[in-house]
Parts: structure tokens; C-alpha cells; sequence
């Protein structure tokens, strides 16, 4: 097994990529990661793009990217993946009832991101006269590609990153660059949120997420 790392539960170790698309979509942490391997929902991309599911984690049929996370129990340790395929609207599949269609609030949103931009970084300021600074939700998977109003499928952001974030895709590819004429941006641009690095295995599905955001001019 090559060099692992203890991490918590709420480490963040995992790029999911859409399984139609192999795109990335999200990051999550250890244990969300975990349970939607467990329940069948995703499947690990391992070293030399090999899949497994939690059946080959049982049987220790995993081999493990340098500086694995790993999760460790009182008898044993769990690999942690730190590349999954997922189908979206399996992931952010609607509850049922009555609640299906209700949004949370921006509040909600705030709270559960302890008032950080997500895709800048900075504080975003509770109740700001500013309306570029001001708190809003912005979904992952859109709206026009099934994504659901649920709190997992959103993201709190500046209202003028929700704006540069939700217009990108109509002005570059996925790696950041400006369209040729007539030509079609792919469905989903993702980025890494600020602060997070990059695994080496990352970059070799997604090389355009060594790139930092730019920096946006919100006066």
C-alpha cells in the first residue's frame, strides 16, 4: 500500500465527476464520499483507472494513490476514494413529499457555509447594502440540466460571483479560454474553491484545475 493519511470525517478528499460526462461537478468530504460508496450510488476511480465499489473495499482489492485518506475504525482503516463517478440526478435525487420543490433560504445557505463565497473565498457580510457583495445561492448542477433546489445541490457565493460563476459557461471552455465563434461551451465549468489543492490524480482527469479563479474586480 503506497504512504496513507489518517483523516477526519469532514476532511475534504473527493472530486466527483459526472458519470455521463466524466466532468467534475463537486468536492465533498470523507464521509460523504463513504456513504454514497457504501450505498451503491458511486463508484471509485483508483490508481491507472481502475473501479471498484464498496464490495473490493471489503475485500481489500484496492490499490491506494500516494498519501491515500483514509478513515480508521478501533479494528481497521477504510480507504477513502478520492475520485468518484456519480450520476447527478441519482445524487440529487428529490425527496419525496411535499418539501420536494422548496428551496432553502439564503440564510439556510449562509449559515451552512459559515458565511464564506465559495467561489471566491472571502466573507460574504450578512444583510450588505452592496448588491455585488450581497449573499446568494447559486446551484451546482443547474436548473436546465435537472439539478434540484435541494441544500446539497447549492452553493453560497457574492451575487457578483453567482453572476461571473453562471455566465462563464457561455464564454469559455472548460479550461478557461474564450470560444472560437459558433461554438458550444461544455454543459458544466467547474473550479476548485479557493483554498483547496489539487491532488496529483485530480489533474490528470481535470488539468484546468491547477488554474486558480481570477480575481474579480466587486467595486
Amino acid at each position: 500500500m503506497a504512504d496513507v493519511n489518517i483523516v477526519s470525517p469532514d476532511a475534504i478528499t473527493t472530486l466527483v465527476f459526472s458519470r455521463q460526462t466524466y466532468l467534475p461537478f463537486m468536492i465533498c468530504k470523507a464521509r460523504i464520499a463513504f456513504k454514497n460508496l457504501l450505498n451503491g450510488k458511486a463508484i471509485a476511480i483508483g490508481p491507472e483507472g481502475m473501479h471498484y465499489g464498496f464490495k473490493e473495499v471489503l475485500e481489500g482489492n484496492v490499490l491506494t494513490f500516494s498519501d491515500q485518506p483514509l478513515l480508521r475504525s478501533a479494528h481497521r482503516a477504510w480507504p477513502i476514494p478520492t475520485m468518484v463517478t456519480i450520476d447527478p440526478h441519482r445524487f440529487f435525487a428529490h425527496q419525496r413529499g411535499r418539501q420536494d420543490n422548496k428551496m432553502p433560504s439564503v440564510r439556510a445557505v449562509y449559515d451552512y457555509f459559515k458565511g464564506e463565497c465559495q467561489y471566491c473565498g472571502r466573507k460574504v457580510r450578512w444583510n450588505e447594502v452592496n448588491r455585488n457583495e450581497a449573499a446568494s445561492r447559486d446551484h451546482i448542477v443547474p436548473v436546465k440540466f435537472s439539478g434540484p433546489n435541494t441544500r446539497n445541490n447549492l452553493l453560497l457565493m457574492h451575487a457578483k460571483c453567482n453572476a461571473f460563476w453562471g455566465h462563464r459557461e457561455d464564454k469559455t471552455d472548460v479550461h478557461g479560454n474564450p470560444l472560437p465563434p459558433g461554438m458550444k461551451p461544455a454543459p458544466v465549468h467547474f473550479t476548485l474553491p479557493r483554498g483547496i489543492k489539487p491532488r496529483t490524480e485530480w489533474l490528470r482527469m481535470a488539468p484546468w484545475l491547477a488554474e486558480q479563479p481570477a480575481e474579480l474586480d466587486l467595486t
